[in-house]
């Protein structure tokens, strides 16, 4: 058996900016993390004599005699883009919900092809790897979706990741005093709101307005670099949650299916009891709520979020991995 084990991801700044239809024009740019919640995907020959020839395990088993009957469009291309031949048996899971703002399916899609390119006994570099992805989701099947979460999949870390108008992509770890990572791990919290979004809808609205929401991308986009400057001079990180606050706001101003009043509510109570600013994960409409919250304020926001999960925020920092065979 083959596992590769892909972390999802946190995008704290930029976000939107990485759509193709800004980046081609304007230039993209977002900071983001890998966090240590991970979407495995194990893979191994079915034995001889099978009935079928793929047999894939996700929330159900579902099996397939030939390639074009697989549902799942994500495992179909990249069984074709990679050329396997031999009958196989998929197995996936995720250490947190589908569909709620970390990157999963990319995560998923990076995850499934380290394990196919390993199934042939190659081995892909990060940035390849990050690259075929794109290229299955947006170019193959059309996704309506971004560039940096297959990038910081593949990569893992704290990264820099600036989309150039030429298609050029270059990831960067973000610098710093020692010991910032740990500093800003330290400050955030991760809630679970619950709920599924349809990042599609979304995403597929956002790209159809772009022309009305570049001035408010070209702001997200601006607000990378005060980000980075606060992590280099590693004093007043207050700023980083102010930045958040900013970024959530300006986020909403993308489409109006990214909040709603429950998500504003849930924001707004946990700003009344110490957190600074942060923002929903992802597409918007539902999922994770990122916080910035100073230590002496964190027990505070913990009580009143108590009703909801809490998953650690810590950032992974070795991207898409195989880890067994």
């Amino acid at each position: 058996m083959i596992h590769s084990r892909t972390p999802l991801r946190v995008s704290f700044v930029g976000g939107g900016t990485d759509l193709p239809s800004f980046y081609r024009r304007h230039g993209g740019a977002v900071v983001s993390s890998a966090v240590i919640h991970y979407i495995d995907v194990m893979v191994k020959p079915l034995p001889p004599g099978s009935k079928y020839r793929y047999q894939l395990n996700g929330c159900e088993i579902r099996e397939a005699a030939d390639i074009d009957e697989i549902e799942s469009p994500i495992t179909r291309e990249a069984l074709k883009f990679t050329n396997v031949k031999i009958p196989l048996e998929i197995i996936s899971h995720s250490s947190v919900p589908a569909g709620t703002g970390l990157g999963s399916s990319s995560s998923f899609t990076v995850g499934l092809l380290n394990a196919l390119h390993a199934v042939k006994g190659e081995c892909r570099p990060a940035e390849e790897l990050a690259e075929e992805a794109c290229h299955l989701e947006i170019e193959l099947l059309k996704a309506p979706i971004g560039r940096q979460d297959q990038y910081i999949a593949s990569i893992g870390g704290l990264r820099h990741t600036v989309f150039h108008q030429d298609e050029r992509i270059v990831s960067e770890p973000v610098g710093g005093v020692p010991g910032i990572r740990e500093k800003l791990e330290k400050r955030l919290l991760l809630f679970y709101l619950g709920g599924h979004r349809d990042a599609v809808s979304i995403l597929s609205q956002v790209n159809n307005d772009m022309e009305q929401k570049t001035a408010v991308l070209q702001e997200m986009k601006s607000l990378c670099g005060s980000f980075l400057e606060v992590l280099a001079r590693g004093t007043h990180l207050e700023k980083l949650g102010e930045i958040l606050d900013i970024t959530w706001r300006l986020k909403c101003k993308l489409n109006d299916g990214i909040s709603n009043k429950f998500i504003d509510d849930m924001y707004q109570r946990s700003r009344a009891k110490g957190a600074i600013g942060g923002k929903l994960l992802g597409a918007g409409g539902a999922g994770f709520l990122l916080l910035f919250v100073p230590l002496d304020q964190q027990d505070r926001v913990r009580s009143e979020l108590r009703g909801y999960r809490e998953f650690e925020y810590k950032c992974d920092l070795h991207g898409s991995r195989i880890t067994k065979y």
